[in-house]
Formats: structure tokens, sequence, C-alpha cells
């Protein structure tokens, strides 16, 4: 399966004007994989698409 063909499982977030998308991201695989999914798609590329981790430690 292609990233975009992943794209289009994944309901597409509202846009809230011209405010980045936040995308949270622990460094496991599976916030790596979502991002990288939101990073191959030009259009949230474009509005600004941000990796948000917070160290808790």
């Amino acid at each position: 399966m292609r990233d975009q063909d992943t794209l289009t499982l994944i309901p597409r977030p509202p846009a809230h004007g011209d405010a980045p998308l936040l995308i949270g991201y622990s460094g496991g695989l599976d916030s790596t994989a979502l991002l990288h999914l939101f990073a191959t798609d030009p259009s949230l590329r474009r509005q600004g698409l941000r990796a948000i981790h917070i160290d808790h430690g």
C-alpha cells in the first residue's frame, strides 16, 4: 500500500484558519509513521505541519 493510499483511510483533520497542524510525536514507531504519512501530503505541508514532543522527564 502506498502512503497516499493510506492517507485516504485517515480522516483529514479540520483546518483552523492559518494555524499549522500539530502532530503529537513520541518518537515511537506509530507516531513516526503517522507523522511521515501527513508529511507526504503537500497541502498539509503548505498549511504548516509541526511535530510536537514534550519531555516529561
